[in-house]
């Protein structure tokens, strides 16, 4: 399965309910290839405040979008449901690329 830990150090990034959905949230603004989301869906997120520390939210990636107007143009924005098996994750320390590590089963 795919994965992907992330670096929430902006507010703006923090995962929120999505508005009319049961149970869904998002998370967006990340710079993230089209393809790459894809590859992820069905896959995990998880939420880190630092690279060393253990994940403090995620879920499984059930969609995606590509934010169409600045100042975030063109990022991708996450819709996943929340697991609470994504919670007290680590992701080891190698691996990251600037606030991203990608995990693949392949």
């Amino acid at each position: 399965m795919n994965a992907i830990h992330l670096i929430q150090k902006d507010s703006k990034l923090t995962p929120t309910p999505v508005d009319g959905s049961t149970g869904l949230y998002k998370s967006g603004f990340w710079k993230v290839s089209p393809q790459k989301a894809e590859s992820l869906l069905g896959g995990k997120i998880y939420f880190h405040e630092k690279r060393a520390t253990p994940s403090f939210f995620g879920g499984t990636i059930v969609d995606f979008y590509i934010q169409e107007s600045d100042p975030w143009k063109d990022r991708i924005v996450f819709r996943f449901q929340p697991d609470r098996t994504c919670k007290g994750v680590k992701s080891g320390s190698d691996g990251w690329s600037m606030e991203k590590k990608y995990v693949s089963d392949k």
